[in-house]
């Protein structure tokens, strides 16, 4: 089940201020437990002698959703309405220090609850709690309130289920015979039963000599696993997400409800890839939760419980004895407190038991606030599972580069028409005009000559001195400098002040009716949906600032406006694309095709072929092939004979994009045709675009040829490729003579030529960035796939680790060609599920490649 995504989502206090209908809707894990809760509850109806239950698990695991969803349930189900009341304390009982401090809470609590079944009744409750209070000091107020609470049960013909938080804190806190006279009155009387919550099992629970021994139906709730996971995010979020992009969400929460809420939350209207990479920030957004998390532990368990979660790695007693410079026996003794409060896990399946963190961002939360260097690490391992988890496009035309690069509009050559503009004679307004040109000349040849700053004062410069100007002329050219300083500011890392600067031109100018200041409002406008999408990583606002340009001036006569708008509705298709939402970026390039195929302009025909290429990706990636491969095809067919830079770039994607898509569909001969083709077109040609998407065609070629057993026709492939583009660098600043070398790595395998493989693999690893998720996906397909293919697991291993470095940005696959050598392997708990899950596709050779290249 799923909710709207602006649904109201309580991260810490689940329940509160909700109809019972939304709780029951946002209730979608831990169905079991309450199914037994329920069943306890219901067996308790009419019976001389109630069972009791304990919830136990640690915070964030669920305890409060689920009473909140028991009493929404006493509340809705026609059955136990009719005899349960359930009557629901604060999470914190701070109050209560003996029994007659409980039956006071129960009193007050159930006042409230009372008050809308039966209002006298709850107004007697609250006069009574207010009278009670007040004799303090009366030792007959304990008879008298737990009187008020069984009198009222009475009238109501109901019994009471009392929902107590925190029992393990508040065990703590009250006088000693609290426990004894609490269990006395539950045993003795059948309308009233306890459901309470505890974060362990405290000692009361499990000696003999204490009050709760053998008290309570004890129900844990284990941490979600991958469905529960699944669930519980596709409610948050209300967009289904795949198996394995929920996989490295549940590593890295551990199963923990609260934390996958919170990060849930955090993900709406963001892709699977944006959330990983954001996840650091999100990390120092709750420090305050975090921190909050360390400071409920006593001082001693609390240097103990750093020292494991800074270890990370399961760690030996002796090991976190040494990190927190304490004698190894109290450490031990203070572990397995830590491991009853459930807060340390403890591996028992070695030779010496090994210790970590229950609760996995822990770890990474302390790490990025107590060493910064450390957030490398971190950064790597969020790199490593993105690349690993990260679903690829099932038509991979389109890469963020050529995206980013075709969706960002481009300057008209303002200041000519400014200066044309200008038709009154004034010697001074003139004079003005001729300054500030000659200062944005100025400006831009800064930009020329590398010196971006000096380009931002310049034309600060501008803006001060006549951005007062009323005269149209001078105006446009003080826009033309603030638009030109926002795209200085982005590349300076000052994409907040870039979007202000957008702003303040829609406000100032947004309401004139004169088409040359619309244009630059709608430029102001396209701008500030490039800034949103690239620099600051909010598409929603990238969505709407675009969809603005549409909105304001898609009715416009003005072909020069027209222009821009439909750069808008591009720009919109393309963040859409960027999210995984292929249906609504299909949708809105056809908008541009609808509206503007008609239109003969160079302009209009660059947007036509965008949105030509992109809707034939977009239909690729929703598996509707012929679809794809119908835009692709017109799109060569009306534009294939263009001499027009852009335009051929546009021909020259449309046939990579179609090769792709026929290669997908198992037609290799059609696919290697395509390639041939963008070769055979734009193989002599000048320009670096346009090579670099022929190198591309060939690399998709080889591997075509790869993929249908002609390892000798891809290896032919490769050398071509290495020797006509090797220096080239594809959209993500990959060298097309390092992929060369990845084709040319299988091809060897299928040949048996294994001492040459790993030769390869060492070139490889060699021209290796840690810093490249794209290399590093690259890198994970293909050493997975050699060690499917039988490629010693220990001599890739050896390769893999001849440089720390680079090794550290592949741990996770580093530990998992370790462990299928045989190796015994300790690594951070995240970082061995991640190995984990590398290691089943190993082992699963049927369907290895389809898994990676999903």
């Amino acid at each position: 089940m799923t909710t709207s995504p602006d649904r109201l989502i309580r991260k810490f206090n689940p329940g509160v201020l909700q109809s019972d209908a939304e709780v029951i809707e946002q209730f979608v894990v831990r169905q079991n437990e309450l199914g037994i809760v329920l069943d306890v509850l219901r067996g308790n109806i009419d019976s001389q002698s109630c069972q009791h239950a304990l919830l136990v698990a640690p915070r964030g695991q669920g305890k409060t959703m689920l009473l909140a969803r028991v009493a929404a349930e006493l509340r809705t189900d026609e059955y136990l309405s009719e005899h349960l009341l359930a009557v629901q304390y604060m999470e914190e009982s701070l109050e209560i220090f003996t029994l007659a401090d409980f039956w006071l809470e129960t009193l007050f609590h159930l006042a409230r609850e009372v008050a809308i079944l039966n209002p006298e009744l709850g107004r007697e409750l609250r006069l009574a709690h207010t009278d009670l209070v007040s004799r303090y000091n009366e030792a007959s107020v304990e008879g008298y309130a737990f009187a008020a609470v069984a009198a009222a049960a009475d009238r109501l013909d109901r019994q009471l289920v009392l929902m107590v938080e925190n029992l393990q804190a508040l065990s703590q806190s009250v006088d000693e015979d609290f426990g004894w006279k609490l269990r006395k009155v539950l045993q003795c009387e059948p309308q009233i039963m306890l459901l309470g919550t505890a974060t362990s099992r405290f000692a009361a629970l499990d000696d003999a000599q204490q009050p709760f021994f053998e008290f309570f139906r004890v129900v844990v709730l284990e941490p979600l696993d991958t469905m529960g996971c699944r669930c519980l995010w596709e409610m948050v979020g209300g967009q289904p997400i795949a198996e394995r992009e929920i996989r490295p969400l549940e590593i890295l929460t551990g199963g923990n409800p609260r934390l996958l809420v919170l990060l849930g939350v955090f993900a709406r209207h963001r892709s699977f890839r944006q959330l990983m990479e954001e996840l650091v920030g999100l990390i120092d957004e709750y420090t305050e939760y975090f921190r909050g998390h360390l400071n409920v532990l006593a001082k001693t368990e609390r240097r103990v419980y750093l020292a494991v979660i800074d270890l990370w790695q399961p760690s030996t007693a002796a090991e976190v004895a040494a990190r927190a410079r304490m004698d190894i026996r109290p450490v031990s003794t203070l572990l397995g407190r830590l491991r009853e409060r459930r807060v340390i896990n403890i591996d028992n399946s070695g030779s010496k038991r090994l210790y970590s963190a229950s609760e996995r961002l822990y770890c990474i939360y302390y790490k990025l606030r107590r060493e910064r260097d450390q957030a490398g690490v971190v950064r790597l391992l969020l790199q490593f599972m993105t690349a690993f988890y990260a679903p690829r496009e099932s038509a991979g035309l389109l890469h963020e580069f050529w995206q980013e690069a075709a969706s960002t509009p481009g300057y008209r050559p303002w200041l000519a028409e400014a200066v044309a503009e200008s038709s009154q004679s004034d010697e001074a307004l003139d004079y003005h005009l001729r300054v500030a040109k000659d200062l944005v000349k100025k400006a831009q040849e800064c930009v020329q000559n590398g010196d971006p700053k000096e380009g931002v004062a310049i034309y600060n410069e501008v803006v001060e001195r006549f951005g007062d100007s009323g005269r149209k002329a001078l105006q446009m050219v003080v826009v033309v400098a603030s638009l030109n300083k926002a795209v200085l500011e982005t590349q300076l890392g000052n994409a907040v002040e870039a979007l202000e600067i957008c702003d303040e031109v829609v406000t100032r100018f947004g309401s004139s009716i004169d088409p040359n200041l619309q244009q630059m409002v709608a430029m102001a406008l396209l701008r500030k949906g490039v800034f949103l999408r690239r620099h600051l990583g909010d598409p929603t606002a990238a969505l709407a600032a675009f969809e603005a340009v549409w909105t304001r001036f898609g009715t416009s006569d003005d072909e020069e406006l027209l222009v821009l708008v439909a750069q808008s509705l591009v720009g919109k298709a393309v963040t859409y694309e960027l999210i995984g939402q292929h249906a609504e970026a299909k949708s809105t390039y056809g908008n541009v095709l609808v509206n503007f195929s008609a239109r003969d302009s160079i302009a209009f025909q660059r947007e036509i072929a965008e949105a030509l290429v992109g809707q034939g990706s977009a239909c690729g990636r929703l598996g509707e092939t012929a679809l794809a491969i119908q835009s692709f095809d017109t799109l060569v067919g009306r534009f294939g004979g263009s001499d027009d830079g852009t335009l051929q770039e546009q021909v020259a994607l449309a046939l990579v994009g179609k090769g792709i898509v026929c290669g997908q569909h198992g037609e290799t001969e059609r696919a290697i045709s395509n390639c041939d083709d963008v070769a055979a077109r734009f193989g002599a040609s000048d320009n670096l675009n346009l090579r670099s998407l022929v190198a591309m065609a060939l690399f998709d070629k080889s591997v075509a040829q790869l993929n249908t057993s002609q390892a000798t026709d891809a290896m032919n492939t490769c050398n071509e490729l290495e020797d006509d583009f090797g220096t080239l660098v594809d959209p993500n600043n990959i060298s097309y003579g390092w992929h060369a070398d990845r084709v040319r790595a299988e091809a060897l395998t299928a040949q048996g030529r294994t001492a040459a493989v790993i030769d390869t693999l060492r070139s490889l690893v060699t021209g290796f960035d840690p810093e490249s998720r794209a290399m590093v996906r690259a890198m994970l397909t293909l050493v997975t796939k050699l060690i499917v293919q039988g490629i010693p697991s220990g001599d890739v291993a050896e390769v893999l680790l001849s440089d720390p470095h680079k090794a550290a940005a592949l741990q996770p696959l580093v530990v998992a060609v370790r462990q299928h050598a045989g190796e015994m392997v300790r690594a951070p708990v995240e970082v061995m599920e991640v190995a984990a899950d590398i290691r089943r596709i190993m082992e699963q050779p049927g369907s290895a490649t389809q898994h990676i290249a999903q």
